[in-house]
């Protein structure tokens, strides 16, 4: 009965942290893309819900993207489908669909112009206004949707550990608003569905080494699979995720069950990537991989544009570069130097685990000339393990109740709020980065191309051109405000509506977490 009820309370606790993040995600996004690589993945999706070939009528024989306003990719594979014409990661499209079904049904964005009024560039208000409807709602909700899912995920993996209700909650909360996950709330880059699902996997992956329960494997493999075809690089995390799996498997005495469980929905996601493929390009997923993995190795390394990244560098640039970095962008990082340790002690696989896969990360993009991740706000290769760095600070904040460690974690994540607000505020990337090629912003630094894609090593290097170290000059001095709902709804009526959103979910969270809970793996041993 006892487990009864505190499960019960986990499943509103997960629905409360899913409604606050959700909605300070929502009234804090944008309702726009910031670069192509969200624009991309929206064409394949509208080609597919409005069954239509690639934009313009363009046969499907050109090669892919360029019908897309000039964007163009001279080593893409030549279509054979002109609705799937596009080299978007299939499941990544799938993912906008629902949205763009809900807005062309249900016009649920309103008619609003902006103006300079809004905006002090006209051509920045004309593209503003330029944008579908099916775009701004796709725009505006997905990051909040996806992202928001992933805290309250997260939220359950914290009960998995020894942690109360309280403490996940707590943790659950620096997550999602001391983290660049708040940042990337906005976006709609693949980047933020693949901490989703690796997230939903490592869920399942805790609770089949709790009761070995082959379901658990079946839904693990299901997140695994489909989040490959969301972003390939999600392999990373399947081949060690899948290495533990097995171990784990081989300790089990339904070995052949489990092992079919878990190796059914991946082969299903196989195939399905190897179909698409064929019917997009006329061969298989893996004979296009090996192809495009020589071009894409030269292109990563330096080799075709002839610059390349000491592997050093990178993985420095990676943690501590001031434009860039994870631990400066997301200062609460570094109380992973001190919980890791207190995580260690009970939880020893899982924290070799969560240093195997970050050590992974940084050899993999390390090494690539782009590891900065363009103009995105700090490291977003790197986005997927920042829930992992951030889990072990429930075992500190749980061990440790001296006044010094809890003033760490709360100033941190206090400025770790402050940072991502200051891209939240504003569009950084048109306002600070300005066009590559122009004058004005951080691409002004290098407007002959000196640079690869115009990027001068000063915005990656030094704070005074650090992004974030602008987007603060420019919140304070020049804030062109770019929050959507904001502007439909004005100041008032957004206080309003948030107040009665939040006041009473947090009161009623509060209650919730008020007692101390037996945490579900003690409970589990009485």
């Amino acid at each position: 009965m006892t487990r009864l009820i505190i499960k019960t309370k986990d499943h509103k606790i997960f629905l409360l942290i899913l409604l606050i993040s959700f909605s300070v995600y929502s009234f804090t996004s944008h309702g726009h893309r910031a670069t192509p690589d969200e624009y991309f993945p929206f064409v394949q999706a509208d080609q597919i819900v409005n069954n239509m070939p690639a934009q313009d009528n363009i046969p499907p024989e050109v090669r892919l993207f360029i019908q897309n306003h000039g964007y163009w990719n001279g080593t893409a594979s030549i279509c054979k489908n002109g609705i799937l014409c596009s080299e978007t990661p299939i499941g990544h499209a799938i993912s906008y669909m629902p949205f763009l079904i809900i807005e062309k049904n249900f016009h649920i964005i309103p008619s609003y112009g902006f103006s300079t009024n809004d905006f002090n560039d006209s051509f920045y208000v004309w593209w503003r206004n330029s944008e579908t409807h099916e775009e701004t709602f796709t725009y505006l909700f997905y990051g909040p949707v996806i992202a928001s899912l992933s805290v309250a995920v997260f939220y359950l993996i914290c009960r998995t550990y020894e942690y109360s209700q309280k403490t996940s909650a707590i943790v659950s909360f620096v997550y999602a608003f001391a983290s660049i996950e708040w940042a990337y709330s906005t976006t709609a880059f693949s980047n933020v569905e693949s901490v989703l699902l690796i997230l939903t996997a490592f869920l399942f992956y805790r609770r089949f080494k709790k009761n070995y329960s082959a379901i658990n494997l079946f839904f693990m493999g299901l997140s695994l699979g489909f989040g490959v075809t969301v972003r390939y690089d999600m392999g990373i995390f399947v081949a060690i995720l899948v290495g533990y799996v097995i171990y784990d498997i081989m300790r089990t005495s339904n070995k052949l069950k489990n092992i079919t469980s878990f190796a059914i929905p991946l082969a299903f996601f196989a195939i399905i990537l190897e179909l698409v493929s064929i019917v997009r390009f006329g061969h298989g997923f893996l004979a296009g991989a090996v192809e495009g993995s020589v071009y894409g190795f030269a292109y990563a390394t330096g080799v075709v544009i002839g610059h390349s990244t000491p592997i050093q560098v990178g993985i420095f640039g990676l943690l501590f570069s001031p434009g860039a970095g994870i631990f400066v962008f997301s200062p609460i990082l570094f109380s992973a130097f001190i919980s890791l340790f207190d995580f260690y002690k009970k939880n020893r696989e899982d924290c070799i685990f969560i240093l195997s896969y970050f050590a992974a990360l940084l050899i993999f993009f390390g090494t690539w000339f782009h590891w900065h991740g363009f103009i995105a706000w700090s490291a977003r290769y790197m986005l997927t393990i920042i829930p992992f760095l951030i889990i072990p600070l429930g075992a500190s904040i749980q061990k440790r109740i001296n006044i010094p460690f809890r003033l760490f974690v709360i100033i941190t994540s206090i400025v770790g709020s402050f940072f991502s607000f200051a891209w939240l505020i504003q569009d950084v990337t048109w306002f600070v980065w300005g066009q590559m090629g122009g004058t004005k912003g951080l691409f002004g630094l290098d407007p002959i191309g000196k640079y690869p894609l115009h990027l001068d090593p000063s915005v990656f290097w030094t704070f005074q051109n650090s992004q974030l170290t602008q987007s603060i000059i420019l919140e304070f001095s020049g804030l062109q405000a770019d929050l959507y709902l904001l502007k439909i709804l004005g100041p008032i009526l957004t206080s309003i509506v948030l107040s009665i959103i939040l006041i009473p979910s947090l009161l009623y969270l509060k209650l919730l977490i008020k007692e101390e809970i037996i945490p579900l793996d003690k409970e589990s041993n009485t």
